[in-house]
């Protein structure tokens, strides 16, 4: 992977970051006139109670966005980074 292709994955994920926010909106009940505030997504105007609920959102999005940015390419849009970062172990060392 070459460095525009690294600048170009850099500027899909901050893109996406930055549009969604966890936030509050309102949103309209049935059989009423007043509409109820709401924890979530207020672009996407999605109802998430927590951060990792968020997060989940997030990373739906910025898989969406590689998908459709690198339709056709030859990187692996489920997974754009270096193969190198598939072999990071987690275990603690011996």
């Amino acid at each position: 992977m070459d460095n525009a292709e690294r600048v170009r994955i850099r500027a899909i994920v901050k893109a996406e970051f930055t549009k969604h926010r966890f936030d509050y909106f309102a949103e309209s009940v049935p059989n009423s006139n007043r509409p109820i505030v709401v924890p979530g997504c207020s672009l996407c105007r999605v109802r998430l109670q927590t951060v990792p609920q968020f997060v989940d959102h997030l990373c739906e999005k910025v898989e969406a966005a590689f998908e459709r940015e690198f339709a056709g390419s030859t990187v692996n849009p489920a997974y754009p980074f270096p193969v190198a970062l598939h072999n990071i172990s987690t275990a603690p060392p011996s």
